[in-house]
């Protein structure tokens, strides 16, 4: 259980980073690999815009034929947190109201409230949808978290959410309480509350955790997990963990961690200042009645780097030697982006098995801005990595809008009754054919574009929106009839 939990930290940790890199404002593809041709193939295409602090300011995802499809647009305030963040999709050729999100924070610069809100065609207004508030006590500690669902189409409350935190007179947390309601009673259903219990030594010190869950029909709380912490040097060195036996109404023996060692930075790597280097683990043998060893854990850090190995050594065959072992690498270049997270295997013999990874492929602007991303899978069947996805900043730009700076050619007037000039920047487009969609992608027009030609006039008869595409740029045009 603890390497589940030490895992899903992992995997918390390295989605923090990875999807906190900078990258560079602009269009993008989004690509993903095609193994029989060997190829990548577009998925989609965005825009992105981002502030000079690196936060993400307009998401637009773009169909290939330049249709914008959805767009989020996101605000901050002046400590750069997110205050509102507005979806819209595509309806009928339009961009529309979708879901917003408004948040507020308090004066310590924790989260207040986050209110969610769809929004109502008929009525053209916003709908609540759900609220998130948070209180904190005049210590700054959380004291409550309330979740409120209400109706879509009504100020209906359907369910509610709540967690409730209270501390000891040393501002230590001493009970965590959830309490949910789904029926929007005004008292909550006994059966879905569950308490955690923390427990202190005279020095402050987290010796003992209880989870409990309260039964429904007896009104009693029921023993769920517990585990015991014991110090060596002011740092925890045996962890014992515990299950509820409901049975026999006690708790029973889980596994143990024992011989831990701490790891302190003086930089604090992604502001982390403790990390566990080493442990063993044993399991509860009900056979023998003690505790047997299940696994030898270590984790050791390249020189002055946030770059690690991790070491799980196992018994795989009872014998009591350690014969197995298992490393989990992850190394991050210059800019603290990661570049590889793997895991591979050891055998008795030496022998080393790449069973899992992921392998991260930057390219920087000179202003340190990713502009291409790719990330490749490890494949057993190749004994290699292959590629997966990739994100590429594109050089072609998307005409008709304010951040282009070199377009192939722009439309006017638009909208237009009909009648519509092409201005074209390029004039080297010979044999090039400029090629007319309408919103569903089906062909409508083509038009062979003479050499050294700089406008060109067309007509279109029904009225609707379309799109004029020449080689890799688009735009979109309104047709209205009067």
């Amino acid at each position: 259980m603890f390497r589940i939990f030490a895992l899903l930290l992992v995997i918390v940790f390295y989605a923090n980073n990875l999807f906190g890199q900078i990258f560079a404002s602009g269009y993008y593809n989004n690509f993903s690999w095609n193994k029989s041709q060997g190829a990548w193939r577009v998925n989609d295409n965005v825009y992105e815009e981002y502030d000079e602090n690196g936060n993400l300011l307009i998401y637009r995802k773009i169909s290939n034929l330049g249709v914008i499809l959805n767009e989020t647009i996101y605000t901050y305030n002046s400590s750069n947190q997110k205050t509102t963040e507005c979806i819209k999709t595509i309806t009928n050729g339009n961009l529309i109201n979708f879901r917003n999100y408004i948040y507020t924070y308090h004066s310590n610069a924790e989260l207040s409230s986050l209110l969610s809100q769809n929004w109502d065609t008929l009525s053209n207004q916003w709908i609540n949808n759900t609220l998130v508030s948070i209180s904190f006590n005049d210590k700054n500690l959380k004291t409550e978290y309330k979740l409120e669902a209400f109706s879509n189409t009504s100020m209906i409350l359907l369910r509610k959410e709540e967690y409730i935190h209270t501390y000891n007179t040393n501002n230590l947390l001493s009970t965590y309480v959830y309490l949910t309601d789904l029926i929007a009673s005004n008292t909550y259903k006994s059966d879905t509350a569950r308490k955690t219990i923390y427990k202190y030594d005279a020095n402050n010190r987290l010796i003992e955790k209880i989870d409990e869950y309260k039964n429904n029909a007896s009104g009693s709380w029921l023993k769920q997990e517990r585990y015991e912490l014991f110090y060596q040097n002011d740092k925890v060195s045996t962890a014992i963990y515990y299950y509820g036996d409901q049975l026999a109404d006690k708790w029973q023996e889980s596994f143990k961690l024992d011989s831990i060692i701490w790891k302190t930075f003086n930089g604090d790597y992604f502001n982390i200042s403790n990390i566990q280097k080493s442990h063993v683990r044993y399991e509860w043998s009900n056979t023998a009645n003690k505790f047997v060893f299940d696994e030898e854990y270590h984790r050791e850090y390249y020189f002055n780097t946030p770059s690690f190995d991790e070491y799980y050594l196992t018994d795989s065959d009872n014998d009591n030697i350690r014969d197995t072992t298992t490393v989990h690498t992850q190394l991050y270049d210059e800019n603290n982006n990661i570049v590889l997270d793997a895991d591979y295997s050891y055998t008795k013999g030496g022998t080393k098995y790449p069973f899992y990874g992921n392998r991260f492929i930057y390219v920087y602007s000179q202003n340190k801005k990713i502009i291409d991303f790719v990330l490749q899978s490890y494949s057993p069947a190749i004994n290699n990595f292959e590629n997966l996805n990739r994100k590429l900043l594109k050089t072609a730009t998307f005409i008709n809008n304010e951040n282009n700076k070199l377009p192939v050619f722009k439309t006017y007037p638009n909208p237009t009754e009909g009648k519509i000039t092409i201005e074209l920047f390029d004039t080297n487009l010979e044999d090039e054919i400029l090629i007319i969609y309408d919103v569903n992608g089906k062909k409508i027009q083509e038009h062979l574009i003479p050499a050294f030609t700089k406008n060109l006039t067309i007509e279109i008869l029904e009225e609707g929106v379309y799109i004029i595409r020449v080689g890799n740029t688009t735009a979109k045009v309104l047709i209205i009839k009067k």
